[in-house]
């Protein structure tokens, strides 16, 4: 039985997520995005986008697709998100192989660059997303990337999988040998490829895997972070205040509970999480919203009631724990994979 918590109304935004495209040539299991993958958004849309979000002015815009770098108007884009910060790009390195498009590319200046990696190795990455020659395009997007900006702006993120989760250390010995300060894990979680969760881990499997994996960074001096919310309770004693005291782990509230971040797709509409790509929220492009429209939009009654939904501490154990209040239970979209109550133990 879930417990209530209270969804915040929200006076500002943290991130935007723009979908631009559809279209990827890589074929991964658990993406969140498996459209029709071959349509681009148009730029009329896209601009009438970005003129909102000149008005709601968030500090991060991440582009992503599908392969955002794929759009046949990338340059523009480029150039419309630079009008209200410097974007980050999620892509999986296929165009940033290419230095001609580096360099076009970064001249307009990007916030960094997020390399979509699934393994070390090139037959399991290359496996993994189902096309041939993906891992050496990747790889050579970093080293290229590299001549343009500075370490600290480019990271890998591998999600966590049933498929990699034995070669994790490798990738941090990889990113090393590129010259990256940090890399960035996601636990996979259901998806609409993936609605039951197949390639997600058990998520006492999971704790043990980051716990390793940190103690193993933490000789290295490299940084690690675990970009999905984890229940707290799920790890070791012995190391969790040391895991989210550096920031690995994180276990307080996302945005689609405090209504701070949303992705616009490519009708324009919003949904509050990547993952969420059936629960559209609104539609602030079609019905022409301004910036101060739109955030009495998000927190009108019925947004406010539709947070609440998915706010609620998944376990009746978590009434009891002392970390009420700093932990919300873990990603709520985790627990269509998993019962809560099979992992999830008050802290005394």
């Amino acid at each position: 039985m879930a417990v209530d918590a209270t969804p915040e109304r929200t006076s500002f935004l943290t991130h935007i997520w723009v979908d631009i495209t559809s279209k990827c040539n890589n074929r991964c299991p658990y993406c969140y995005d498996m459209g029709n993958n071959n349509s681009d958004v148009e730029l009329p849309k896209l601009q009438e986008i970005f003129r909102l979000l000149k008005q709601l002015a968030p500090p991060n815009i991440i582009l992503i697709g599908g392969e955002p770098t794929l759009h046949k108007n990338f340059e523009d884009i480029i150039r419309l998100a630079n009008e209200i910060c410097k974007p980050m790009i999620v892509t999986n390195g296929t165009m940033f192989s290419k230095s001609d498009f580096c360099e076009k590319i970064f001249k307009f200046g990007v916030g960094g660059v997020l390399f979509s990696l699934t393994s070390p190795y090139e037959e399991t990455h290359d496996n993994i997303t189902k096309r041939k020659g993906s891992y050496k395009e990747l790889i050579q997007g970093i080293h290229n990337s590299l001549e343009f900006l500075s370490p600290q702006q480019i990271r890998t993120s591998t999600t966590i999988t049933k498929d990699n989760y034995l070669y994790l250390r490798d990738v941090v010995d990889l990113n090393r040998s590129l010259g990256l300060f940090r890399t960035v894990f996601n636990a996979c979680v259901p998806s609409i490829a993936d609605v039951e969760g197949n390639s997600c881990l058990p998520l006492n499997d999971l704790a043990s895997i980051i716990e390793d994996l940190y103690i193993y960074c933490r000789e290295l001096h490299h940084s690690i972070k675990i970009a999905t919310n984890l229940p707290y309770c799920i790890f070791d004693e012995k190391i969790r205040d040391e895991l989210r005291t550096n920031q690995v782990i994180y276990t307080g509230t996302c945005q689609l509970y405090r209504g701070s971040g949303y992705e616009f797709l490519s009708s324009g509409e919003i949904i509050p999480c990547t993952h969420l790509h059936d629960c559209v929220v609104e539609n602030p492009i079609a019905k022409h919203m301004n910036g101060a429209e739109f955030f009495e939009c998000i927190n009108s009654e019925k947004m406010v009631s539709f947070r609440k939904q998915f706010w609620r501490y998944p376990a009746k154990a978590c009434r009891f724990c002392r970390e009420w209040g700093k932990c919300v239970g873990g990603c709520p979209i985790m627990w269509n994979a998993f019962d809560p109550n099979d992992f999830l133990t008050p802290i005394s």
